[in-house]
């Protein structure tokens, strides 16, 4: 996860993961359980960040992919 900082990744089973980059804090330790509406850390601009923001990515089976049919469901 080079150049990312802080990163979070969730698993949400059958191959998909998504990834929180650049964060300043992270309030999610491994293996724990989250759920929708959870904090899971602040954005921030860690890694190789030249400002705050927050890089969001989605992974099916490890290769990003275009998340926008995943957020309609």
């Amino acid at each position: 996860m080079r150049g990312y900082g802080s990163v979070v990744v969730l698993g949400h089973g059958e191959g998909v993961t998504t990834l929180y980059g650049h964060l300043a804090t992270i309030r999610v330790q491994s293996g724990e359980t989250v759920r929708a509406g959870d904090l899971i850390g602040t954005v921030g601009r860690s890694g190789n960040a030249t400002t705050h923001h927050l890089h969001f990515e989605l992974r099916v089976d490890g290769e990003a992919v275009d998340p926008v049919p995943y957020l309609n469901r």
